[in-house]
């Protein structure tokens, strides 16, 4: 329901959407033969993200005086329900920044188009100055609106469950620090060096070292969302395609990436890019991916993975009787 309809949203086709998102082997490999909770999160993130945007670009009113109208109540549905996909991934509730961009922008603020141009911000600040007090008065409305709805849903999902808070834990919370994967970037920079240490006879200091690309991975992926924040605001890229941008950095820059992971970007970004350089890469690296590691993130050996293509060959070539 969200993808197709994000997708046209976005101008794109949904056909094209559907096979790059819904159909896609990891998605099929391994949220669902794998009965991974992600398949939960996506469906309700961008579901969520449906219906917020609907009602922001609308342009009905949310209130009638103090009571909701038919549109505010979609809107604060939408934020519900990407609430609730964060109680499955914490993740997830990245898209209430976007979503808050975009209400913000509908409730009259704004921010330059200075398109990553660093030696522009001058002009651009001084171009925001006039607008500067309505924006911030639309961005403080809109973030105390989505927080108030997200703290609700916690607080209710919490305290109906009776799981209560402990999920809230930094040492819940830190448990991606303490699993070592191939696929993050600051990891494998980490390990790799750690191991040139170890061949150069001078320890081995890999734990020190993760614990400086990994910070240093963690800022520059907040750096990468604050831009695409600050596009939405300033509405140079639409809001499902920032959020997918941001997934994939927060994703390739996580301490930990199991290869379903991977679909928190791919889903979103396939409702938006049209790209075919991004289709081609994203339908590469999520066929390989998929058969080289298993739904539980183990690792297939290289001769089982030879074997299987091989057979495949033999057998689609092979010729009817």
């Amino acid at each position: 329901m969200g993808a197709p309809r994000l997708a046209r949203r976005c101008g794109v086709n949904e056909v094209a959407a559907l096979w790059l998102g819904a159909a896609n082997p990891l998605l099929i490999f391994h949220l669902i033969a794998g009965i991974h909770n992600e398949a939960l999160m996506l469906g309700l993130m961008l579901v969520g993200m449906e219906w917020c945007l609907r009602a922001i670009s609308s342009g009905l009113p949310f209130l009638d005086g103090f009571t909701p109208t038919r549109t505010g109540l979609l809107l604060t549905g939408g934020a519900a329900t990407i609430a609730l996909s964060g109680l499955i991934k914490i993740t997830s509730v990245l898209a209430l920044g976007f979503i808050g961009m975009a209400l913000a922008r509908r409730l009259g603020g704004s921010f330059p188009d200075i398109g990553g141009r660093l030696r522009d911000w001058r002009t651009a600040v001084r171009e925001f100055r006039p607008n500067a007090g309505r924006t911030l008065v639309a961005l403080a409305a809109s973030a105390g609106f989505l927080v108030v709805v997200l703290v609700i849903v916690v607080v209710a999902v919490c305290q109906v469950t009776g799981l209560g808070y402990g999920w809230l834990d930094a040492g819940t919370l830190g448990t991606a620090n303490k699993v070592r994967s191939w696929l993050s970037i600051p990891t494998v920079l980490g390990l790799g060096t750690g191991q040139v240490g170890v061949l150069l006879g001078l320890g081995d200091h890999t734990t020190a070292i993760l614990a400086i690309t990994r910070p240093i991975a963690a800022a520059l992926a907040a750096l990468i969302v604050l831009r695409m924040l600050i596009a939405t605001l300033s509405n140079r890229i639409h809001p499902v395609g920032a959020l997918g941008i941001s997934m994939a950095a927060l994703v390739l820059l996580f301490p930990v990436v199991q290869p379903w992971y991977l679909l928190w970007a791919i889903v979103p970004l396939a409702a938006w890019a049209t790209a075919p350089g991004f289709r081609l890469a994203a339908v590469i690296v999520s066929s390989v991916i998929s058969v080289m590691l298993m739904p539980n993130g183990g690792e297939i050996e290289p001769y089982v993975i030879a074997k299987a293509g091989i057979s495949t060959v033999v057998i689609v070539a092979r010729p009817s009787t």
